[in-house]
């Protein structure tokens, strides 16, 4: 499949899923002029700026009521649909020409430097580091000047518009035709007809939530040299085993002495973030809620997204009716090699395929549904402070095909990671895993005799892994000794981090927060059983084991390791054991502090649950469907 066909496949999904932001309606030429006729004009075209100017001023002179609230809900489609144009013109340009992403660049990066120079190693370009920010790029203009204007002009205002017409119960009718959606792929679909208060909860939870976590990143400061990342990005292209790569990252830290500490302008925003996550979560759960609520009824197969009750039993499983509001397309989407020819659509009658047809109520139906609504209460209530701590378990009960995803073993206080005073909060910098200043001792390594930072991150292998599996900094060396993807054993014991040669340094600000040096942390006798091959890199994917300033993460991450300590372990576990949790909300007096030790193991324990989970659904489902997928044919 040729990547265009996955691009274009992937644009309509993109389409559908914003589908009640891309409606239209035609009025009858016999009907009377409405305020609002101009902007359905310009939506059934796919004039989506213009529909919106249009419906905001339709809002404006209509008194309060059912025209005005509509002409409201229009103006939040528009909006929204005009971000996934954008969007979908994005993928469209990157997928059609690889070149697109050095243009991309060049908007960023200073002209003095032409970008279709070859790619140099930040070690190799000094000339790239320190320059003033007017003459470099830098993410944190991108964020001021581009980002921020088009959050508050764009995204804001529709998500604001869609949480008014959840509210007032507002619908919004296309035409049956419906409207017409250009993906950007050379390729049309058309979506309708029926957009009511559910589609609007639904879009308007995401939109909040995507905002609160925007607010989250962007009170940080974001600025780095996009020069610098370049470089440094190339460098990680050269290494040869993820965990080197994440060790690599590090030089961001010492290169951007700023980054991720709050934003001198910004910061304010962090104590919005929380509250904003917790209503776009309620909303998404009503919105749920609604869906399946069956109170439409028949009238519900005109719904963008619609559920029918059909076999009147009160619970959406088989025999039951899944409606998507894809009307037509151009050219007709493809299912394998297998053409569309039912619109709209009913996933739960095989017009997405047969593999949908029968996998549709285990994803969506019940109990999967009801608990995922329950979940979505849960954290929103969390993020607010309410009930117990959550335990990372309870978010199984959402996981479909009744598989255990989530440890029992990690257990998070959810108010304190995103609090609304941010007094209460450490920013990113103090939080991240340490880093330093590692300088090679002498040899024939791919490092030899060249300092650099690095995240102190390490991998470990099967106890049985031959010593080519290894990763060693320096290859002239013992690989045993000098090694950051080893066997199983103590982790940072290496002699760099002992100063066993004068070859790593943490620099003041992490050492001061570490209170001095490395320590290496003990064994925690969970060896992974299984290490698969990296596709990227061609070499062992090895557990990830990371040197946490601070594990609690302020205060917000408690650890309890009785399900999985081991024989051997006991003594080093005692500390961090408590009764079991199994999928229960945690007393906060009960609750441990996670430490270094108890963090990584639990991550790591989950790390290789999650892998034996992965490669076991990956054959199931690669044995059910092949190499079969949404596409459209030409």
């Amino acid at each position: 499949m040729s990547r265009k066909s996955v691009g274009r496949g992937a644009a309509i999904l993109l389409a559908a899923a914003l589908g009640p932001a891309m409606v239209s309606c035609s009025s009858s030429t016999s009907s009377p002029a409405l305020p609002t006729d101009p902007a359905r004009e310009y939506l059934a075209k796919g004039y989506h700026r213009q529909a919106a100017v249009e419906f905001s001023r339709a809002a404006e002179q209509l008194p309060a009521g059912a025209q005005r609230c509509e002409a409201r809900y229009g103006l939040g489609l528009s909006l929204l649909f005009s971000v996934g144009a954008d969007l979908l013109t994005s993928v469209d340009g990157l997928l059609a020409d690889d070149d697109d992403a050095d243009e991309l660049a060049g908007l960023f990066l200073d002209d003095e430097e032409d970008s279709d120079a070859p790619r140099r190693r930040g070690r190799e370009a000094p000339h790239r580091v320190g320059l003033p920010a007017d003459q470099r790029g830098d993410t944190d203009t991108v964020v001021a000047n581009i980002l921020d204007p088009y959050m508050e002009q764009v995204f804001r205002p529709a998500e604001e518009a869609l949480e008014e017409a959840a509210a007032g119960g507002c619908r919004f009718r296309t035409g049956q035709e419906g409207i017409q959606v250009d993906t950007g792929l050379e390729s049309r679909v058309w979506i309708g007809t029926d957009f009511g208060p559910t589609e609007a909860s639904l879009l308007a939870g995401m939109l909040k939530a995507m905002r609160g976590a925007y607010m989250f990143a962007t009170a940080y400061d974001v600025g780095f040299d996009l020069y610098g990342m370049e470089d440094l990005l190339f460098d990680a292209e050269e290494t040869t085993d993820w965990i080197g790569a994440m060790r690599l990252m590090g030089r961001v830290m010492t290169d951007a002495p700023a980054f991720l500490g709050w934003s001198s302008a910004r910061a304010g925003r962090f104590g919005e973030a929380g509250a904003l996550v917790s209503k776009g979560l309620d909303l998404v759960g009503d919105g749920t809620e609604s869906l399946y609520s069956g109170s439409e009824g028949e009238a519900a197969r005109d719904n963008v997204i619609g559920y029918v009750d059909a076999n009147g039993n009160g619970r959406a499983d088989s025999g039951d009716e899944l409606w998507l509001g894809i009307l037509k397309a151009d050219p007709p989407l493809t299912i394998g090699e297998e053409t569309l020819s039912r619109y709209p659509i009913q996933v739960s009658r095989g017009d997405l395929g047969s593999v949908a047809a029968l996998l549709v109520w285990s994803v969506a139906g019940d109990p999967y549904n009801r608990a995922a609504v329950g979940i979505l209460r849960r954290l929103a209530g969390a993020l607010r402070g309410q009930g117990d701590l959550l335990n990372l378990a309870e978010l199984n009960a959402a996981v479909p095909f009744g598989f255990s995803l989530f440890p029992k073993t990690l257990v998070l206080d959810l108010a304190r990671v995103l609090p609304a005073d941010r007094s209460l909060a450490k920013p990113l910098r103090e939080l991240l895993p340490a880093w330093g200043t590692y300088d090679p001792p002498g040899g024939e390594g791919r490092y030899a005799g060249d300092a650099h930072s690095i995240f102190l991150v390490e991998g470990e292998l099967p106890k049985a892994s031959p010593v080519s599996d290894l990763v060693q900094e320096v290859a002239a060396n013992d690989a045993t000794k000098y090694c950051h993807t080893c066997g199983p054993g103590l982790r940072f014991s290496a002699p760099y981090y002992t100063q066993e040669v004068a070859s790593f340094s943490l620099g003041p600000e992490v050492a001061a927060r570490l209170g001095g040096g490395v320590s290496a942390l003990p064994d925690d006798c969970v060896e992974p059983t299984v290490a698969p091959e990296d596709p990227a890199l061609g070499k062992k994917l090895a557990v990830p084991y990371l040197y946490w300033q601070d594990p609690t993460f302020n205060g917000s991450v408690f650890v309890n390791l009785t399900p999985i300590t081991a024989e051997g372990c006991g003594a080093t576990d005692a500390p961090f054991l408590g009764p079991d949790p199994g999928a229960n909300p945690v007393p906060r007096a009960s609750a441990v502090p996670a430490s270094r030790y108890s963090l990584d193991k639990a991550l790591a324990s989950f790390f290789k649950d999650a892998v034996t989970l992965f490669g076991a659904v990956q054959q199931t489902l690669g044995a059910s469907m092949g190499e079969k997928g949404l596409r459209g044919s030409r």
